[in-house]
């Protein structure tokens, strides 16, 4: 005789089953569980691709402080106490300093002196 698995509470959301039949109910209930996870995972980093792709975007199109200072030859330092004086030209992102290549160029010729 099968043995039935019921809820020893009253809890009406698990029936009384044989033992596959619970067991097949375990499995639906596990799968059912992950695959709201599941998606809950892809929905979050749909949402946050975006940020990433921004982020990634602002790397390749700016340089750090300390790739600016090699492509001018000038110390990191000297660099950093122009941006904050405005000397040079300097964007803030998320609290760093980042310099445009094609600006720098810009103000680079303007500056030089023949």
């Amino acid at each position: 005789m099968d043995e039935l698995f019921c809820s020893d509470r009253y809890d009406e959301t698990i029936p009384c089953l044989r033992e596959d039949q619970f067991r097949e109910w375990v499995r639906s209930e596990y799968d059912s569980t992950m695959a709201k996870s599941v998606r809950k995972m892809k929905e979050t980093r749909a949402r946050e691709k975006p940020v990433s792709r921004i982020r990634r975007k602002v790397a390749n199109m700016y340089m750090k402080i300390e790739e600016c200072a090699r492509y001018l030859g000038m110390s990191k330092w000297t660099l950093y106490q122009w941006a904050k004086k405005g000397k040079i030209p300097a964007h803030k992102f998320y609290g760093a300093l980042r310099f445009k290549k094609d600006e720098i160029d810009t103000w680079a010729s303007t500056k030089r002196v023949n």
